[in-house]
């Protein structure tokens, strides 16, 4: 370096992931060995033969597949600095992704099963913006993996955050399990009286039941094929499947904690995932009420999360990923204790509505009386559905835009709708149907909110 000559600047290496993640992936390959090895079923060959022909197929899968892993592993590391998260990887082609700080909206823990038997997370990483907004660490310790969400998190918010540059772990800001108090959790007989107790639920178990009772009488009275319904039995035990795993399995062990940036949400029962809910993600809060659910005072509350985007856009659980669902199933005090700690000021039983008038009939012949929408201080009401009730709650700051919304036959009966838009997702604040007068001051009153809510956050 010649004198006067500016130093270097010397390129961190960074930390590599654990070890044993050139394991967890390894199970694809057995499976895949055990699916070439299906060929050999209904052949002449002996047990014998067939167990070394087992032998050697799976052992050479889990060779290969640890082999690969273990290439994957040697080829990558991770760097934090001062302003982003650098995750380098590649054999052939290297490839480097970058997550700015400013960008970063949250970080979760998911244990997928071959991951936890090892003790082992991965962390998922969502970015505002862009068409590859997600990005994932694999495989870390848990302990590492949520130390290592704890200072992502804290350099997120703030320019102070610790550095880790090389540095080891230990010294991230918030240990796991520090700053956390239990606000809620879902025991494992609500959660499943919940399935039961489910319109999903029960209209698929009585169509299979009619499906078995339509076969056995083909059979046995008509003579026909025993099996002719059986791709539509099929289908449902797919179905039923599906429910369970998504109302039971992915929300076992629920639990929901006060965290120092907001709430962290621990679920899961092959797969163990951790996710944290900061306040100032939240876009809007809806609480569903299925008819069913109502003689237990049963709710149930999905969030819009910035960065999570419009996954999940049905009024169905089924459709909705888990991390949309802030709380599967609780009574009214629990989900009155949830939705105070993300939106302390909200109160949307002490909110005034204005109420669908009875030309809204002609679009809602039932559920027009369930029609209403309204605003306080603080957030924007919507409520619907009188199979399924639904209040939907959206943050006069989160609001993006007001839109009055008024078809031909709406201006013949005198009425109109507002639609309070906010980033896309699961929550959808619109006053459907209301009378033109009461919609039109609503939309000109939310609007001069959002603009004050904005200016004083």
């Amino acid at each position: 370096m010649t004198p006067g000559s500016e130093p270097i600047a010397v390129e961190p290496v960074g930390h590599r992931t654990h070890p044993a993640s050139a394991v967890v992936s390894a199970w694809l390959w057995l499976l895949g060995g055990a699916a070439a090895m299906l060929h050999r079923i209904g052949t002449d060959s002996t047990v014998r033969e067939n167990l070394v022909v087992a032998g050697v197929v799976l052992g050479g899968a889990l060779l290969l597949g640890v082999g690969f892993g273990l290439v994957r592993w040697m080829y990558t590391r991770y760097v934090i600095d001062g302003s982003e998260l650098r995750i380098d990887s590649g054999v052939v082609v290297k490839q480097s992704r970058r997550v700015p700080y400013e960008r970063l909206q949250s970080v979760d823990i998911a244990q997928p099963l071959g991951a936890r038997v090892l003790g082992l997370a991965e962390l998922r990483i969502e970015m505002a913006g862009g068409g590859q907004s997600r990005t994932t660490l694999a495989f870390l310790t848990r302990s590492d993996a949520e130390r290592l969400r704890e200072v992502l998190l804290d350099k997120s918010q703030s320019d102070a955050a610790p550095v880790l540059d090389g540095a080891p772990l230990q010294e991230s800001a918030d240990a796991a399990g520090n700053g956390r108090a239990l606000v809620a959790t879902v025991p494992i007989t609500r959660l499943v009286g919940s399935l039961v107790l489910s319109t999903e639920f029960l209209l698929t178990a009585a169509i299979a039941v009619l499906t078995v009772a339509a076969t056995v009488v083909l059979t046995v009275v008509v003579g026909g094929p025993p099996f002719a319904y059986a791709p539509l039995f099929l289908a449902l035990v797919s179905a039923m499947y599906r429910l369970v795993v998504n109302r039971v399995v992915s929300q076992w062990g629920f639990s929901l904690a006060r965290a120092p940036q907001g709430v962290r949400i621990e679920r899961g029962l092959t797969s163990r995932s951790s996710q944290t809910i900061p306040r100032g993600r939240v876009q809007g809060i809806a609480i569903e009420q299925p008819l069913l659910w109502r003689s237990h005072d049963w709710r149930r509350l999905v969030v819009d999360v910035a960065g999570y985007g419009a996954t999940g856009r049905g009024d169905d659980d089924s459709d909705r990923p888990a991390a949309s669902t802030l709380l599967p199933v609780a009574d009214k005090v629990a989900a009155g204790a949830v939705l105070a700690e993300l939106m302390p000021a909200a109160d949307p039983d002490a909110v005034s509505l204005h109420r669908a008038p009875s030309p809204s009939r002609w679009f809602a012949p039932v559920g027009w009386r369930y029609l209403a929408a309204g605003a306080d201080d603080h957030v924007f009401v919507t409520c619907k559905g009188w199979l399924t009730r639904r209040t939907d709650i959206v943050p006069h700051a989160k609001t993006q835009s007001v839109a009055l919304r008024q078809g031909p036959l709406e201006r013949i009966l005198g009425l109109a709708t507002v639609v309070v838009h906010s980033p896309d997702g699961p929550v959808k604040a619109q006053g459907r149907h209301l009378a033109e007068a009461d919609a039109r001051v609503l939309a000109a009153d939310q609007l001069q909110r959002a603009r004050s809510a904005r200016v004083t956050r």
